[in-house]
């Protein structure tokens, strides 16, 4: 007998370029935009106010995540917003700005829970996470790499231990995800390269994974095919065709590992890089 399995994805994927339009036509009376500095210097979080403003949002910024989000980072979101209650939450930036959105969530709609409730540091999670019914969640990923717009999978640091902390849950996926290349353009080369390597590492990790399946396999392949195309002229010549094409990936290759599993090369990287502050894509 055959084994049952689902398929998790977004609600919604919403891509192309100048795809953060969207936020405009999102129903909701307060949204939340948790980001970084470098969203804010570069007008990403003022874009997204400006969107939401306009379909009658009341909006709130943080912009203080850190690389590598921390467990503190996430209460303090928590703490500052309770008055706020916001009913949309936007996770913009790299993979670690839409993690501490993912985190946010889990705290803010079950504050019963704690952190060492939820993780799998040292074996299963304590407890589950029921169902979040308050909250819509959307991600928009600023950088090509991580696939945490498309993933069931959150990491926070915890400094007293050094070290990265899963939290992986289906109800941690986004209900929407935004791929606007438009948002990715401005990724330093270093970054566009750590995190192209991200991209691809999920790409082939999820293909020979053991739970990889006819429905994650296509996808897989794809971002394989996509990135091993595109990302060298993304890199070397700046091509925005090319970072088009490797922005779509990542989310494929993020809708892939999800949907199968990472392997060994992701469970050292993220041992390797707590402990040595090493990027994740290049600790890949």
């Amino acid at each position: 007998m055959s084994t049952i399995r689902i398929f998790r994805s977004p609600r919604d994927i919403v891509w192309g370029r100048g795809s953060i339009a969207h936020l405009e036509s999102i129903r909701g009376k307060r949204a939340l935009i948790v980001t970084d500095p470098v969203m804010t210097k570069l007008g990403g979080a003022a874009r997204a106010r400006d969107y939401f403003r306009k379909g009658g949002l009341e909006v709130r910024t943080f912009d203080e995540v850190e690389p590598e989000p921390s467990i503190q980072t996430v209460m303090k979101i928590v703490t500052e917003n309770k008055d706020f209650n916001p009913d949309v939450i936007v996770g913009m930036g790299g993979g670690s700005a839409i993690d501490a959105s993912k985190g946010f969530r889990v705290f803010f709609e079950h504050p019963q829970l704690t952190f060492e409730d939820v993780h799998a540091l040292n074996g299963p999670p304590k407890a589950s996470i029921p169902p979040f019914k308050k909250t819509t969640h959307v991600a928009i990923s600023s950088t090509s790499g991580s696939g945490s717009d498309a993933s069931h999978v959150c990491v926070l640091t915890d400094p007293a231990i050094h070290a990265k902390c899963p939290i992986v849950h289906p109800e941690l996926k986004p209900n929407m995800t935004i791929v606007d290349p438009d948002i990715a353009d401005s990724m330093p080369k270093g970054v566009l390269a750590d995190t192209g390597l991200d991209a691809l590492t999920h790409a082939i990790e999820s293909y020979v994974s053991g739970m990889a399946n006819d429905f994650s396999r296509g996808l897989s392949l794809e971002a394989i095919c996509l990135l091993m195309k595109y990302l060298p002229p993304a890199y070397q010549e700046n091509n925005p065709a090319a970072k088009e094409h490797i922005h779509y990936a990542a989310t494929m290759a993020g809708l892939a590992f999800s949907n199968s599993a990472n392997g060994i090369c992701h469970t050292v990287a993220t041992k390797v890089g707590g402990f040595f502050k090493l990027t994740h894509g290049r600790g890949n």
